[in-house]
């Protein structure tokens, strides 16, 4: 979820997040960590554990002229502090991407996600780059301690799950939230 692209408050998120019986709620601002203390406080008094993370633009591994976004997710403190230093990045670059590397430098302590159609995997099998697209995922897999590929269920289509099969990567099911009521 992000507070920047959202009508909702951290408090409102939290309450209907408890009313639904859920443990856990990640946060995940756009390229900035905003609401992220708030939203820690706010869910440990309601008994559900925060994930504190960042949804950043990163500079394309295959095309560099392109950014895309990949979510980042602290498991603990010293992730949460190389969040900050990945915010504060793209906060004062020119560009505002931070390069893939930048993350990979910074990737002990964080759980990084693929986005489903957002990201750099899925933008290569939608242009049939099915190599390009498998050479990523290697990469990734190979320089990320904990790397996932993210599946939207209401976005995901045959040519995705086939790549996600095809290729043995760990997926983790993705839901964007922006409001709390569907209407």
């Amino acid at each position: 979820n992000s507070l920047m692209r959202s009508t909702m408050t951290v408090q409102e998120l939290v309450k209907t997040a408890k009313n639904q019986g859920h443990k856990a709620i990640a946060l995940t601002d756009y390229n900035s960590l905003y609401g992220a203390i708030e939203f820690y406080e706010e869910a440990l008094r309601n008994n559900i554990k925060p994930i504190i993370g960042l949804t950043l633009e990163v500079q394309g591994y295959n095309d560099t002229d392109k950014t895309y976004p990949i979510i980042l997710l602290a498991k603990n403190y010293a992730g949460y502090q190389e969040l900050i230093q990945l915010s504060t990045m793209y906060q004062l670059e020119e560009k505002n991407q931070v390069p893939l590397t930048e993350v990979i430098l910074r990737s002990q302590d964080l759980i990084v996600i693929s986005p489903g159609v957002e990201g750099e995997i899925m933008s290569l099998l939608e242009s049939n780059k099915v190599q390009e697209a498998k050479e990523l995922a290697e990469y990734l897999m190979q320089n990320l301690t904990h790397f996932y590929l993210g599946i939207s269920l209401q976005q995901a289509d045959e040519r995705a799950i086939s790549f996600y099969k095809q290729t043995s990567l760990p997926v983790v099911a993705l839901g964007n939230v922006q409001y709390l009521n569907e209407e």
